[in-house]
C-alpha cells in the first residue's frame, strides 16, 4: 500500500498503548490509496472491521472507501458531519449510532448479497447491531483504488487515528463477527455491546461470559 498526496504519520502509543496511524487534513489530505482490486464490487458480499478514533468530523470523514465517486459506484465506511456512522453506496446509505469524538470505536459493516426479501446489509458500532435492511441496489461497479482515511477521489479526509482495517470478501457468520470484535475489543480496550455481549476466542471458547461477569461490564480485561 502506497501513500498517496498527503503523508499519514505512524504513532508508536495511541489506542490502549497500541500503534496506530494518525490522518489529518490540514493543508493537503493525508490518506493511503490501495489497489485497484482491494475491494469488492458490484453484487459482491463484503466484511469490514476498523478500530478508528476520530477528532473531527466536519469534513465527514472517510474511513475506508472503494469505487469512484458518484450515484451507486462507491461503497465505503464514514462519520457524517453529524457524527453518525454511514455504511455509505453513495446516495443509498445506512446510518445509526453516534460518534464521540477523541473515543476509540469498531466499526463495522457487512453486506451478504442474498435474494430479494432477505435481510442481508448491516451497520454495526462496537459489536452492536445499529442498523440492517434487505438491499436491493449494488454496490460499487467501478474498480477503482481502495483508500484509508479518504474518498477514493482523495476529499472528505479522516482526522484522527486509524489502528486497523479489516476487509473481507465474505460475509462473515455471526460467530466469526464476534471473534473479530473479540479480539480487537481486548486489543484496544472498547467494551463490546456495552457489556452486553460474550466474548469469543478464535476456537469460539468463550473467554468472557456476560451472564457470570454479569454486573462488571466496564474495561473488561482478558489475559
Amino acid at each position: 500500500m502506497s501513500s498517496a498526496d498527503g503523508t499519514p504519520v505512524y504513532q508508536p502509543t495511541v489506542i490502549n498503548f497500541n500503534p496506530g496511524i494518525f490522518f489529518d487534513t490540514a493543508g493537503v489530505v493525508d490518506y493511503y490509496q490501495g489497489p485497484t482490486s482491494g475491494f469488492p464490487t458490484g453484487d459482491s458480499a463484503y466484511t469490514i472491521r476498523s478500530v478508528a478514533l476520530s477528532n473531527n468530523v466536519s469534513t465527514s470523514p472517510f474511513i475506508i472507501a472503494g469505487g469512484a465517486v458518484g450515484a451507486n459506484t462507491e461503497t465505503a465506511l464514514y462519520i457524517n458531519n453529524s457524527s453518525v456512522l454511514t455504511d455509505y453506496w453513495n446516495g443509498n446509505n445506512l446510518v445509526g449510532g453516534t460518534v464521540t469524538l477523541g473515543l476509540p470505536y469498531i466499526f463495522g459493516s457487512a453486506y451478504a448479497a442474498l435474494s430479494s426479501g432477505n435481510i442481508d446489509r448491516f451497520l454495526y458500532q462496537n459489536g452492536s447491531l445499529l442498523a440492517s435492511k434487505n438491499e436491493t441496489a449494488i454496490h460499487a461497479t467501478s474498480t477503482t483504488a481502495t483508500t484509508i482515511g479518504a474518498e477514493t477521489d482523495g476529499t472528505n479526509g479522516f482526522n484522527g487515528t486509524i489502528s486497523e482495517v479489516f476487509t473481507y470478501n465474505i460475509h462473515l457468520s455471526t460467530g466469526d463477527q464476534l471473534k473479530i470484535d473479540s479480539y480487537l475489543a481486548i486489543k484496544y480496550g472498547v467494551t463490546l455491546s456495552g457489556g452486553g455481549s460474550d466474548y469469543l476466542d478464535s476456537a469460539s471458547n468463550i473467554i468472557w461470559n456476560t451472564g457470570i461477569n454479569s454486573g462488571y461490564t466496564n474495561n473488561i480485561t482478558i489475559i
